[in-house]
């Protein structure tokens, strides 16, 4: 495990937090956080691009506004929905998390990490997603972003071929969230990661993380 000083840790996370304040993308499931829309974002948004899930969203939730209303959509409507982001056994299992929540969960969206997990197409990323914008509690995340602003800014690598399960990585995203605005840390290093640190070509320059970051330094230090 990487030791960070206190004092590394404030400075990362308060300059995701002051760039989150004027910088991050307004999203349909983030303007009305609750455990059920967090959850159907979570489902569309898997392998599949924000902007593309937006309309779909927006047209998902006037069609089933609250949980009582989604847990009696059928197959065909729910399809219908979502046939045009591809992947479409999200409606199967959509079908099946129904089920799930009325016959496991009263027909209810549990609020542990445990329960969460059994539900169809949530896994560690989505359990805490729920916890975190749903249910407003503090949780780390670990998906593509934060692992490669986490390999950028601090070297943190993971410790086995599978890095959005790795136990180190979680254990590693946990130290860093902060105890207060931790849903705004998060969104905050989600956003960061979309429009700075990007995969290719990271606007380094226009980074005001720069100054803490392993990949900035090592990088002129080789020019």
């Amino acid at each position: 495990m990487i030791s960070l000083s206190g004092e590394l840790i404030k400075k990362f996370s308060a300059k995701i937090l002051i760039w989150a304040e004027s910088n991050l993308v307004k999203h349909p499931w983030r303007e009305n956080r609750a455990p059920y829309t967090i959850l159907i974002s979570e489902i569309l948004l898997t392998r599949t691009n924000a902007d593309q899930v937006n309309p779909v969203y927006i047209k998902f939730m006037e069609r089933y506004p609250t949980l009582e209303v989604f847990l009696e959509a059928k197959y065909e409507s729910l399809l219908y929905l979502i046939k045009s982001l591809g992947l479409l056994y999200r409606a199967k299992k959509m079908m099946n998390l129904i089920t799930i929540l009325k016959e496991d969960y009263n027909s209810k969206i549990p609020e542990t990490f445990k329960h969460l997990k059994t539900l169809p197409g949530i896994g560690d990323y989505g359990a805490n997603a729920i916890l975190c914008f749903g249910y407003n509690k503090k949780k780390p995340l670990i998906d593509t972003n934060f692992i490669r602003v986490f390999k950028r800014v601090f070297n943190a690598m993971p410790k086995t071929k599978t890095p959005k399960t790795d136990k180190y990585l979680w254990k590693f995203a946990e130290g860093l969230v902060p105890n207060i605005y931790f849903v705004e840390y998060n969104y905050g290093v989600i956003d960061f990661a979309s429009k700075i640190c990007l995969s290719r070509k990271p606007r380094c320059n226009d980074c005001l993380i720069n100054q803490i970051c392993y990949h900035y330094k090592e990088r002129n230090i080789k020019k």
